[in-house]
């Protein structure tokens, strides 16, 4: 499975083992993720803005189902090191760090747009060039709740 390769390949310094993986299907969020992308192509986006990239969000348990029912939400984020949005990483071990010991984490498609208007990149020194962080739900610097359709929760990965 896809999901899995992934999560094994990207692991560098820990090695968590999947349990299990649910795939995500949410044909209303599928359709906003895909107008989105349409969107960034329209705008004359290139490729490595507008095609997704897959990126792991750690959070608690209790926040899954809201996450892949309705995708994430900007009013629920409280403070972040690297400004406001939401989290994610290409690199699994920074998302289990923020998955509050619930050993469950979401693998989302993520849209990037440009690069420091559509999202913001954090990149820490990674032989891999994965970034340490990708942050979505601001515009040019200003909160943006039309930033989630660059989200698309893909799969739950559940693992020891």
């Amino acid at each position: 499975m896809f999901a899995e390769s992934r999560f094994y390949r990207l692991q560098t310094k820990t090695k968590h083992r999947i349990v299990s993986i649910d795939i995500v299907e949410n044909p209303n969020l599928e359709a906003r993720f895909r107008q989105k992308r349409e969107e960034f192509k329209r705008q004359g986006i290139p490729a490595d803005g507008s095609d997704p990239v897959l990126a792991f969000h750690g959070t608690q348990q209790q926040n899954i189902d809201p996450i892949i029912r309705n995708n994430f939400d900007l009013a629920k984020f409280k403070v972040g090191v690297h400004g406001f949005g939401i989290y994610f990483s290409e690199q699994p071990e920074v998302s289990t760090g923020y998955a509050s010991n619930c050993k469950s984490m979401i693998l989302c498609k993520v849209l990037k747009g440009r690069v420091g208007v559509n999202c913001k990149e954090v990149l820490k020194s990674d032989p891999d060039d994965r970034c340490w962080a990708i942050v979505v739900g601001e515009t040019n610097g200003k909160k943006d709740n039309s930033t989630m359709d660059q989200i698309l929760p893909a799969y739950v990965i559940h693992y020891k």
